[in-house]
Parts: C-alpha cells; structure tokens; sequence
C-alpha cells in the first residue's frame, strides 16, 4: 500500500478577457430574467377587472332603490355575466339574516332573470338595485350586503366570480347610503 495522497486539481490562472466574458455571460442572462419578469407583469394587465360601484337611492325611504352598477375595467369582453346579491347583514321579520360565509365562498346569492347571460365590452356597465328582489316592510334599520359578479373571460370558459361588499351608514341628514367595505 502506497502513502500517497489525493491529488486535487491545479488552480487555473484565468486571464482577465475570461473573466470579462463571465460578467458579460451575466449581465445577458440578467437583463433575459427581467425582461421575462416584466413580460409577465405585462400579461397581469390582461386579467379580467370588474367592478361595483353604488349610486345614491332613487327613493329616500329605500335605499335598496341604489343602482349598483358593474363595469368591465379591461380591453377584453367579460361573457355570460350573472349578477346577485348575497345578503351579509340584513334585517328580516324583526330579526337579523347574518351570514358571513356568503361573501367568502360567493356561492349563494339571489338573483332576477334580468340579471343573466350579459357581455360587457371594455368601459360597458350594467346596473341592478336590490329592490327589485327585496321589498322594504317597514323602516330601514341598515343592511350590509355584497354584489355578486359571476362571468366567463374571454378565452377561459369556466365561470368565475368576485363579491364586492357595501354597507349602509345613515348620515346626518337621515338618509342611507351605501359604502364599500373589505369583504373580511
């Protein structure tokens, strides 16, 4: 048996044109990942963007007589747009419906036939109020609630949906008005 030991390889002296080709190798491969990156930022813009917004009530005794108007905010079409309304907080028969799993999972939600099977194109808009399925027995006592918009995007077939959440403050004047609020 012989006492040698490993031999490890000899350090290379790389000269200084191999090194600059390094860090030119790098600054390509860099700029390649963020131009990449910001091409992927580019596509987020495409994704579907609609949004509520609430008007003041047409009948100052009513504020479900608000119009709550969708709006589609991209270029693309949104298909097949089924709008409802999921009631989070609302006064029934003396009580109070309280459901706050309705706006997580956007599931259930009630809705006219009115309110099915439209496009909206880009800046198009369409607008639903609450009173045409609630009817208001008595006095207002404040409600909180969340628009439902169901749709298809353009090159995806599968229905997707977004809730977006308002609720009604009375005001120094007596009226009701809605304002949005964070689902949670």
């Amino acid at each position: 048996m012989s006492n040698r030991g490993l031999k490890t390889p000899r350090r290379k002296n790389l000269s200084k044109q191999a090194v600059e080709l390094n860090w030119g190798l790098f600054l390509r491969r860099g700029l390649a990942l963020a131009s990449f990156g910001m091409g992927l930022l580019g596509l987020l813009s495409f994704l579907p963007r609609p949004s509520v917004s609430a008007s003041e009530p047409v009948d100052v005794e009513n504020p479900f007589s608000s119009a709550f108007t969708v709006t589609n905010g991209n270029i693309f079409p949104l298909s097949d747009i089924r709008l409802g309304v999921a009631p989070v907080r609302m006064p029934v028969n003396g009580g109070w419906l309280v459901n706050d799993e309705v706006v997580e999972s956007s599931l259930g939600f009630f809705f006219s036939s009115k309110w099915e099977h439209h496009t909206l194109r880009m800046d198009e808009q369409y607008a639903v109020t609450p009173s045409d399925i609630f009817k208001l027995a008595g006095p207002f006592e404040g409600s909180d609630l969340a628009i439902v918009v169901r749709y298809k995007f353009w090159f995806f077939p599968i229905s997707q949906s977004k809730a977006f959440r308002f609720q009604a403050h009375r005001q120094t004047n007596g009226r009701y008005y809605w304002y949005p609020t964070p689902l949670r």
